[in-house]
């Protein structure tokens, strides 16, 4: 948990990440270009839905274009039926909605595929129900276990269509004035002028670069291993930027289409953005060319606080976890980021993998963040909540990078020591509307939350320093002054023996005695001892935990 605090502007370095950078380039829908854009500088940017579109790839429509085609001359054969489904599900547990999360294939949406959208941003005028979620599925599907409507059945060529078969796709699209004539480089057809002769636009596979701006170096870092999905009504495809920020989308598209950032990261995490919506958090990039799109995501965009805690646990997984030789975090860990007005906050509820009532979890969020869990997250169950101050200066990469580092130092602890100690550190948490005065506490159990924030600011310190410093172009760098000194738990504790010259304490070291069955941090002092005082240097743990009380 990191404690709800007012954060002044600190003035700190981050290591930039290596990487290939080609300049974007604006585009002309001709010339083979993706479009480069740098998002709106606005907090409230959001995509609403516009007017109800005519779905040209339903088996119904599809067979109109195909049988004008050959009403007009076309004699190829093409089977029109239906190859997907477009679907809308209604999950109404956790349980339920983990069913439809754990198929990674499918792309879900908090909004119909079949409407207009207009602007660009997150998705904000959400409908009737929270609890629903739009896709489209291969008609060999196998359904779960949860409630759903058929919207419609749908003929989707595929990326090895015929000729033919993209002729009809092209001509329903015509019919259901979904394709304009720019979109397809022809004049409209005239009497004397058959429609199968059109010319097919070239068909192009989108690629393009996803940048963020680090408000350190103000440099802008690429968007780590996000999917980008493309949409042309429910014809879908999706791709993960790779650790430059570059995308390529396997699906080929004759015609523009829209683009969408969902923040499913393939590092086994994703992140949720909105208040309402049940699926992981989308930015909607607008209408664009079939070659690709840029995009920089600002810092005042409602995408910079999900872009950067994405890449913060980027760094945390794929550079420090290796690094420190130490067990990963839980594998499909949900991020719950949001604007919070009154401080800075975060904590690991761990709610998506802990067997814990929806009362404990909510009274530990009220706690922590100051939220109880929406009803759209009580489906979710997030794992880590992180609340940014609603204050545009406090709006910083620093910021971001160190509380997800905070939390995902706690998952790791929860990783080793389980859920039954998990559940003595919420319960103590509670009862102590925080983190206590001292090592006893209300019910006896503040000794879990010693261990559990001793680590937490520990292991956070640690990563900054190591991790987060030394950037170039400027002549300062942060040092540990993050470990609080005003705690009763003494972080400065796990500091100091690991930087203790000969004690070759590390953070792995520390990390494996912090086991189910060490919840004082009298019992962690006993457990380094015990295993790594050899030769005096159980003198020297006894000393530095003697030096901080303990």
């Amino acid at each position: 948990m990191k404690k709800r605090t007012f954060i002044a502007t600190i003035a700190v370095a981050l290591i930039a990440g290596v990487s290939i950078f080609v300049a974007c380039t604006k585009e002309d829908n001709r010339n083979g270009y993706a479009k480069s854009d740098t998002d709106p500088m606005s907090e409230d940017e959001c995509f609403s839905i516009g007017n109800q579109l005519e779905n040209a790839y339903s088996v119904t429509n599809m067979q109109k274009a195909y049988d004008t085609l050959r009403a007009h001359g076309m004699t190829d054969i093409v089977d029109v039926h239906c190859t997907h489904y477009y679907v809308k599900f209604y999950p109404e547990t956790p349980a339920e909605y983990n069913l439809l999360m754990a198929d990674t294939s499918l792309d879900y949406f908090d909004f119909p595929l079949d409407y207009e959208f207009v602007e660009q941003g997150a998705y904000c005028n959400k409908m009737d129900d929270y609890n629903v979620l739009y896709t489209v599925v291969p008609s060999n599907y196998s359904f779960p276990n949860v409630r759903y409507d058929i919207i419609e059945n749908c003929f989707i060529p595929d990326d090895n269509a015929t000729e033919a078969e993209e002729r009809v796709e092209m001509q329903s699209l015509i019919l259901t004035n979904n394709l304009t004539p720019d979109d397809t480089i022809n004049t409209p057809p005239t009497p004397d002028k058959s429609w199968f002769s059109w010319i097919l636009p070239s068909k192009k596979y989108p690629s393009g670069c996803l940048k963020v701006l680090n408000t350190e170096n103000n440099q802008n870092d690429p968007i780590q291993n996000i999917r980008v999905v493309t949409v042309k009504l429910v014809k879908i495809s999706h791709t993960y930027t790779n650790s430059n920020g570059y995308y390529h989308i396997p699906k080929g598209y004759r015609w523009p289409c829209h683009y969408f950032m969902s923040f499913r990261n393939n590092n086994s995490f994703d992140i949720w953005g909105n208040v309402g919506p049940l699926a992981p958090a989308f930015y909607y990039m607008g209408y664009q060319s079939k070659y690709g799109h840029n995009r920089n995501i600002g810092q005042y965009s409602v995408a910079f606080p999900w872009a950067t805690v994405n890449n913060a646990a980027c760094k945390y997984i794929k550079e420090i976890v290796p690094s420190e030789n130490i067990q990963r975090p839980p594998y499909d860990l949900r991020f719950w980021v949001m604007p919070d007005v009154g401080g800075w906050a975060g904590n690991a509820v761990m709610g998506h993998h802990m067997n814990a009532t929806l009362t404990t979890l909510n009274s530990f969020c009220l706690t922590t963040v100051g939220k109880n869990l929406t009803i759209a997250m009580q489906l979710v169950l997030p794992d880590i909540c992180i609340f940014k101050y609603d204050n545009t200066d406090a709006n910083l990469t620093y910021n971001y990078y160190t509380t997800t580092f905070h939390e995902l130092g706690h998952s790791n602890h929860f990783g080793v020591a389980g859920e039954s100690y998990w559940a003595g550190y919420i319960t103590a948490t509670i009862s102590n509307s925080g983190y206590g005065s001292d090592s006893i506490g209300t019910l006896g159990l503040n000794g879990f939350i010693g261990v559990g924030e001793m680590w937490g600011y520990f292991f956070e310190n640690w990563n900054i320093n190591n991790y987060l410093s030394n950037l170039p172009n400027l002549s300062y760098t942060y040092h540990r002054i993050s470990i609080p000194d005003d705690e009763w738990f003494k972080p400065q504790i796990l500091d100091s023996l690991c930087r203790r010259d000969g004690l070759n304490m590390t953070p792995k070291k520390i990390l494996g005695c912090m086991t189910n069955d060490v919840h004082t941090v009298g019992t962690l002092k006993q457990r380094l001892k015990f295993y790594y005082g050899e030769g005096g240097k159980d003198l020297i743990i006894d000393s530095i935990f003697h030096h901080y009380g303990f």
